[in-house]
């Protein structure tokens, strides 16, 4: 089934992974440009209920005792967003395409 896989879920070992002449194996970036049909948005959406993405997040909060907001060291990832992102609905279709360019004469 098709899939898009989010840059903070991609395992770091493989980052970085380079195929037998030297590329990556992993060449491709996704920016986001989607068609769908409706009938496609309806189904996916039964199917993709439960299915959230949790983003850990290092937020500064406020102190309920002090009233000081709280500024954690970067990285602490003492928060988490839950999400649903719209490329999950591409299992859940029958058919998908896919358009690759090259970016630098594109952007």
């Amino acid at each position: 089934k098709p899939s898009v896989v989010e840059y903070f879920q991609f395992p770091t070992d493989q980052k970085s992974r380079k195929g037998k002449t030297g590329e990556f194996y992993y060449e491709a970036g996704n920016m986001g440009q989607y068609f769908f049909k409706s009938e496609l948005l309806v189904k996916a959406t039964a199917e993709i209920h439960n299915k959230m993405h949790v983003i850990k997040k290092d937020l500064p909060y406020m102190n309920h005792k002090t009233g000081e907001m709280v500024y954690p060291p970067e990285g602490a990832l003492n928060a988490a967003r839950l999400e649903h992102f719209i490329f999950d609905a591409l299992p859940a279709s029958e058919m998908c395409g896919g358009y690759q360019v090259v970016a630098e004469q594109e952007f």
